[in-house]
């Protein structure tokens, strides 16, 4: 379980650092992101709330991703987390 945490927050602080996702790329890294979380799962280890954020912000289609997050109401989704997503993906939220 230390190995899966170690790498887990390695990959949340490669995460942080992307600036800009295509379509495509934001397609990719949705299917990484759920692999993860399928190992951590696996294990019995909590997912972190960044990571389902970040994977449910960004396999959200762009054009309904602004509605995810105003339904939302930070019930489920960490707002930091989904605001920058929306930014990496440059879509407003106004």
């Amino acid at each position: 379980s230390q190995v899966a945490e170690g790498a887990t927050a390695l990959f949340m602080e490669q995460l942080r650092g992307i600036h800009y996702i295509t379509d495509r790329g934001a397609q990719q890294l949705a299917a990484d992101i759920e692999y993860l979380n399928n190992v951590l799962s696996a294990l019995s280890m909590p997912i972190p709330p960044f990571l389902s954020t970040f994977h449910a912000c960004i396999s959200t289609p762009r054009d309904q991703v602004r509605d995810l997050i105003k339904s939302d109401g930070g019930a489920q989704l960490d707002l930091p987390t989904a605001h920058l997503v929306s930014k990496i993906r440059r879509i407003s939220l106004e």
